[in-house]
């Protein structure tokens, strides 16, 4: 998800104008959004993100800048149905929502944080939700490694506890936010990665629905295909394009979280692609076509070019895609995306009303209590 990216880029470039930074952190019953999700606005204006489907921003822009005369507060929305009125949203959940003016640190956090995810680096984000004390007001935030270790030449000593009650927190990879509370204080613990990265090798007219898709839903998507002209042309303003196999290897396993399809509808060079990207990094591996091509193709590449993952086979996906009836390049493109985007957050793919219980699994939460002096 590209939205903590896209709220810092539209930070940096709204700078002169007074904004406010609104993140849900804390959700009770259902809701469109998990905490984390994060809103930017400026005076009526929304600048990047979202908190809801649409029934809580025009709320938070009416009231934001009030609320946050004196500072960062923590704001309840509550959209439940009221049985007796007939009223309710279609969420039908309380929010808790920190709404802040955008100061100094704040953006100076943020620019850090949109510098390391460019990066393709991973941190964590630990932002202080809940306090007992005028010395750390709300909003207060420490960065870490994707260990969340935090440091802190301010407050190293809390720097050093806040780690340690982060190595306790569950992070799951789902939903990659906890609240974790000790000593008076509640901080909302989230995991941030870049966004994932597709790398289509094939550069088709069926290509085309498949990077289109995958921008939309935030990722980055380099294609690679042949040195045609049609073919660049092919993809002007959707992807990157390169032609260039090795180098586009080379540029996926430097990615935080790569992705890959082979769809290029040539064997041999399906065949050679799938050879270098057996070992890579890739999180989610797919080829297009029957399983019986597939294993001729691995069947070739361990006989002939002596290349199979140490790693085994488990990130490869092939026939590629859900089972989701489709035929059109569409629909096919579509059930790829949908089962890469299961495969990122370990997911089944399994239909939502078979789902005992709720849709979304509870924010975990942590009571630490340290002895005296540790």
């Amino acid at each position: 998800m590209r939205e903590t990216l896209d709220v810092c880029r539209a930070l940096a470039d709204s700078f002169g104008q007074p904004r406010w930074l609104a993140t849900v952190v804390g959700v009770e019953g259902s809701a469109y959004r998990r905490p984390g999700a994060r809103l930017l606005f400026s005076t009526e204006r929304v600048l990047a993100g979202a908190l809801s489907a649409g029934c809580l921003e025009r709320e938070v822009l009416r009231l934001g800048p009030w609320l946050t005369s004196r500072g960062p507060v923590v704001r309840s929305f509550d959209h439940r149905l009221d049985e007796e009125a007939g009223r309710g949203s279609g969420c039908d959940g309380k929010l808790e929502v920190l709404i802040e003016p955008c100061a100094a640190l704040l953006e100076e956090t943020l620019a850090q944080v949109q510098h390391e995810l460019e990066s393709e680096h991973a941190l964590t984000l630990a932002t202080l939700i809940e306090s007992h004390t005028a010395v750390l007001p709300l909003g207060t935030r420490f960065l870490g490694n994707a260990h969340a270790e935090y440091h802190s030449s301010r407050l190293p000593e809390l720097a050093l506890q806040l780690s340690r009650a982060a190595a306790l927190a569950p992070r799951p990879r789902r939903h990659r936010a906890s609240v974790v509370s000790f000593r008076g204080l509640k901080f909302l613990l989230e995991l941030l990665e870049p966004p994932p990265h597709l790398f289509v090798f094939g550069a088709g007219p069926d290509a085309v629905p498949l990077a289109r898709i995958a921008g939309e839903l935030g990722w980055e998507v380099t294609v690679c295909g042949t040195d045609r002209v049609s073919a660049r042309e092919r993809f002007s303003g959707i992807a990157r394009y390169s032609s260039d196999l090795e180098r586009c290897v080379t540029e996926l396993d430097a990615c935080a979280r790569p992705l890959a399809v082979v769809m290029s509808h040539d064997y041999e060079r399906d065949r050679d692609t799938l050879a270098a990207l057996l070992p890579s990094r890739c999180e989610y591996l797919a080829a297009l076509g029957p399983a019986r091509r597939t294993e001729r193709l691995l069947n070739e590449i361990a006989a002939t070019l002596r290349v199979l993952p140490a790693r085994g086979l488990d990130h490869l996906h092939a026939p590629a895609g859900l089972s989701l009836g489709a035929e059109t390049a569409e629909e096919i493109a579509l059930s790829i995306v949908a089962e890469a985007q299961a495969r990122l957050t370990e997911s089944d793919g399994a239909q939502l009303r078979d789902r005992p219980g709720d849709i979304h699994e509870s924010t975990p939460q942590l009571q630490l209590i340290f002895a005296e002096g540790a």
